[in-house]
């Protein structure tokens, strides 16, 4: 099969422009090194499996009264003690076992939701509507996020440009073609083409923000939650300012790429063989869907002739999306999330009653948190 003949236009191999401010920060000291602050490994004589068993306990013997969400903590916390990566799992049970009560803990467990689960989920700007960390530590981690965050970013379309250049122009499960390389091809009917999209794996809105302004406080708390459970992430140099990088990228079906944000598929590392994943399917993933998935379920990331130079999606930040999606289903917060946003749309009018219960019912709350999360689309 003949490739699709060479874009015209030239597609730009460098890095995004970085800001005076970030490349004077602290005299020259990289944001990377900045960030390497986040660290939070277990201290000289501390035993995992001592702190391990004490959050889980810790999390169990939670006793709720009525605080938002409150049902979803014991399966929130012990899903991500069993999910997060080791280095994830040991913050957020240190976190746990700090919280002396339980108003502390619920607030370690709102401020995992509305920092992490809220935004993935939503993949919408989160302006200042996120729960602090009852620790002080985690705050002061935030401050330290927050002089990183130099320039909102724009949707750039090299990111789009380089995403199909990499991947050959086809959904990176289905193989199937973009329909511009198909009609570049003279629509060769044994091809099958569709509509084809860049998909941030890390979403695009935690670096979206009013450019007129600095950064609202809830985004350095966001990258402060993702850093904190998975600081793999915060090791491929991921930031706002990187948001567009290749390394974040993959391209997918149009259907595809909703279902891969919104944690119904993800791809799930092989041991065998660099670069190769298996499609995994949740149970609420639409049936048309699973039809669409390779029958052994297995994706190869290569480049396409001509892209050597360019990055393919990086395995942590993969990883980051596979081990939130069983998160989110592991503990029910997906549908929940999910349930909470259609509220919202359902009470704004758009697809439902547009009003409050008359009984009183209605969780305003909650449903004003989430209009915060809606302001951007990721």
């Amino acid at each position: 099969m003949p490739s699709p003949k060479k874009r015209s236009g030239s597609i730009s191999l460098q890095p995004p422009r970085r800001s005076r401010r970030l490349a004077d920060l602290d005299e020259g000291t990289s944001q990377k090194s900045t960030l390497s602050a986040l660290s939070s490994n277990l201290d000289a004589g501390e035993v995992w499996s001592e702190i391990y068993q004490n959050a889980k306990d810790r999390a169990t013997n939670y006793t709720p009264a009525k605080r938002s969400n409150d049902g979803k903590l014991t399966s929130l916390l012990l899903a991500l003690l069993e999910w997060l990566p080791q280095e994830g799992k040991e913050s957020v049970a240190k976190d746990i076992n700090e919280a002396k009560t339980d108003d502390a803990l619920w607030e370690v467990f709102q401020n995992l939701v509305t920092g992490l689960l809220r935004p993935m989920k939503a993949r919408t700007s989160t302006n200042n509507s996120i729960t602090p960390s009852p620790h002080s530590h985690r705050r002061s981690n935030s401050e330290i996020v927050a002089s990183t965050l130099t320039e909102a970013q724009s949707r750039d379309d090299r990111f789009r440009q380089n995403c199909l250049r990499r991947d050959g122009d086809r959904c990176v499960i289905s193989k199937s073609m973009s329909v511009d390389a198909w009609t570049e091809l003279g629509r060769p009917a044994d091809v099958r083409s569709t509509f084809v999209e860049a998909a941030h794996i890390i979403p695009f809105s935690y670096a979206s923000w009013d450019k007129s302004s600095a950064a609202p406080t809830g985004i350095a708390d966001t990258w402060e939650v993702l850093f904190r459970c998975f600081p793999a992430v915060r090791r491929t140099g991921l930031q706002a300012e990187t948001i567009n990088e290749l390394y974040n990228g993959l391209t997918l079906e149009r259907n595809l790429h909703l279902v891969f944000g919104d944690f119904r598929i993800a791809f799930v590392a092989t041991v065998e063989t660099p670069h190769q994943y298996k499609v995994k399917a949740y149970p609420s993933c639409p049936t048309d869907i699973l039809q669409q998935l390779p029958k052994d379920m297995l994706v190869q990331f290569e480049k396409a002739k001509g892209a050597e130079r360019l990055p393919l999606p990086d395995p942590a930040c993969l990883d980051c999306h596979y081990r939130l999606a069983e998160i989110l289903n592991a503990s029910a917060m997906g549908d929940y999330i999910d349930k909470k946003l259609k509220d919202w749309r359902d009470l704004k009018g758009s697809t439902g009653p547009g009003h409050l219960s008359a009984n009183g019912s209605t969780e305003i709350t909650e449903l004003l948190q989430v209009a915060f999360w809606e302001s951007v689309a990721g």
